[in-house]
């Protein structure tokens, strides 16, 4: 262990192999000998500084050094042998990492570390409604790191965190808690993150259905909706393709919920089937709401009625009821 904690000490500098090397075995003494002590500290304590240390350094390392590093934080974390305040300053440092280094191949180990963090820590509250509400505020700002990193990164970035948030967002929240930082987050986001962040709108739209709060996904959705339907006729294809992702993604029709899939992207305005398809799950919708839900619908496409073609085809299909 001596010459592993020489090796580890912030001026020895070697070559690459040679520190992933002393870096492995640092880890293995962490996870096997865990409370031994080693310079006044427990062995997994030193490890876990020296880790910090070395992850937080401003000089440009090699991709290999800090990828054996977290994964070494995430086996660490897995095996529960950190202590409490241990995974916060890890979490921590991780959520910067995440934040502030914009590398490609810095995010995936970040996230695995993260993640092993965060379900470990959640494993007994998942689903669970009433949690801390300290801790709560502490997964929702992880959270909002992930969303920032897909709006700020490239769209590589954009996809991979795009396949994870529907998971994680309804393993750790309540629908009511998540909804309206994913629907904001989908409403400003660039169209390639838009498009990453249809599946999560499906999931938690999904959830809630399960969970009976069908009617806070439908009362949001009609709140929102004059949002969209009053944008200037140039941007109106966007809101277009807005409403259809909501209408679909709420619906309890299986029929329209499985053409999510082929409208999780945006659509062709030009196809008469698209417009088809916006005008059905529109009545779709309507069929959810109370009387006086739809008659706020129907003003609603009225007053839009001349800013697209679609507007105006469910305007008149509402009139038909």
């Amino acid at each position: 262990m001596d010459y592993v904690g020489k090796c580890l000490s912030p001026e020895h500098n070697g070559p690459t192999w040679h520190q992933s090397f002393v870096w492995s075995i640092a880890f293995y003494c962490g996870e096997h000998f865990a409370v031994l002590p080693y310079q006044n500290y427990a062995v997994v304590d030193f490890v876990v500084q020296c880790a910090l240390s070395r992850l937080v350094q401003n000089e440009q390392q090699s991709n290999e050094v800090p990828k054996e590093i977290l994964q070494g934080l995430e086996r660490l974390s897995i095996l529960g042998v950190l202590t409490p305040i241990w995974r916060t300053k890890v979490k921590k440092e991780v959520l910067n990492l995440i934040r502030n280094v914009d590398c490609d191949w810095i995010l995936q180990p970040a996230l695995r570390t993260l993640l092993s963090l965060v379900y470990s820590d959640f494993g007994s509250q998942l689903y669970k409604p009433g949690a801390d509400p300290e801790t709560m505020l502490a997964a929702m700002e992880w959270v909002g790191a992930l969303f920032q990193r897909m709006k700020r990164g490239t769209d590589l970035e954009a996809e991979l965190l795009g396949r994870i948030m529907p998971v994680i967002t309804c393993d750790i929240f309540p629908p009511a808690d998540i909804l309206n930082r994913i629907l904001s987050e989908f409403i400003t986001a660039r169209p390639t993150v838009a498009c990453c962040l249809t599946p999560t709108i499906f999931k938690v739209f999904g959830t809630a259905r399960t969970q009976g709060q069908q009617s806070l996904v439908m009362e949001w959705i009609l709140l929102s909706l004059s949002n969209f339907t009053r944008t200037p006729s140039d941007t109106a294809n966007d809101s277009i393709w807005n409403i259809l992702c909501f209408f679909t993604a709420a619906s309890n029709n299986p029929w329209l919920q499985s053409v999510f899939p082929l409208i999780n992207r945006p659509v062709n305005h030009n196809d008469s089937l698209v417009e088809d398809v916006f005008v059905a799950s529109a009545l779709d919708f309507n069929s959810q709401l109370d009387d006086q839900q739809r008659s706020t619908l129907v003003s609603i496409f009225y007053s839009a009625r001349e800013k697209s073609s679609f507007f105006a085809a469910v305007d008149v299909a509402l009139k038909r009821l």
